[in-house]
């Protein structure tokens, strides 16, 4: 089954077209999540070539001499490594609302997601680091000077999932279970669509805390979402006071 990182967005896409096209829809989470899982156990061919150059999320160009065999993927990041079959030498500490992919329990720890031992990550001598946009920028040029490549990515939309899966499916050298993963992903996703209703609904998207309620953008994941769900975000085109 298909871990709670790709889920999420997918997961709030089917409830949305719940809410617009009755309760019928109901079984396609669960026909989701299941379809995206299959093929798991097929012969995988890697079509990638090194070296290979990749332009990360961060604007830098990154050149791989070749397959890295020692990845490690911070945070979240994890799971969507573990999802496109491949494998972190270590971890970081998990939460309940972000756990660990099955099998990874007795991985050695680099500190929280957020605050990063940087002494452990290094003495691990990792091939690869993956790290996430936004969250773990400050660890880059402490890499790069200990020499050890890493890519920052962002998978924020839908479509940052395809793209990045496509990579993690070309570094871990399993490009054909990947591709047979989006194409379920897709399939479920347009047979959703496709039964939402013809005339576009407005929608304001609010993001409330005890502190704070905010609008939602096109550039955020539940603006992404309404463009797939084809509504109309009437907040599109405002001019952001803050991320997100």
């Amino acid at each position: 089954m298909m871990k709670k990182f790709i889920g999420k967005l997918l997961t709030v896409i089917l409830t949305g077209a719940v809410v617009l096209t009755g309760c019928g829809q109901k079984a396609q989470n669960t026909a989701l999540k299941n379809n995206a899982s299959s093929g798991q156990n097929q012969t995988q061919k890697n079509t990638a070539t090194y070296p290979m150059t990749i332009k990360d999320d961060a604007g830098r160009t990154v050149v791989l001499q070749k397959k890295p065999e020692k990845i490690i993927a911070l945070g979240s990041l994890m799971n969507a490594l573990y999802d496109a079959g491949g494998k972190s030498i270590a971890r970081c500490d998990s939460s309940s609302s972000d756990p660990l992919p099955e099998g990874t329990e007795n991985l050695p720890t680099v500190g929280k997601s957020y605050n990063i031992n940087m002494e452990k990550l290094i003495s691990l001598q990792p091939d690869l680091v993956i790290s996430q946009v936004g969250i773990h920028d400050k660890y880059t040029s402490v890499l790069e000077t200990n020499k050890i490549p890493v890519i920052v990515l962002q998978m924020k939309t839908y479509d940052d999932i395809i793209q990045k899966f496509k990579l993690l499916g070309d570094l871990c050298g399993t490009s054909e279970k990947v591709n047979e993963l989006i194409g379920n992903m897709k399939q479920k996703t347009d047979d959703v669509v496709s039964k939402l209703p013809p005339s576009p609904k407005k929608v304001l998207i609010l993001y409330v805390t005890s502190q704070d309620v905010s609008v939602k953008l096109d550039n955020s994941i539940a603006g992404n979402v309404s463009q797939v769900l084809k509504l109309k975000n009437i907040a599109s085109g405002t001019k952001p006071e803050k991320m997100g």
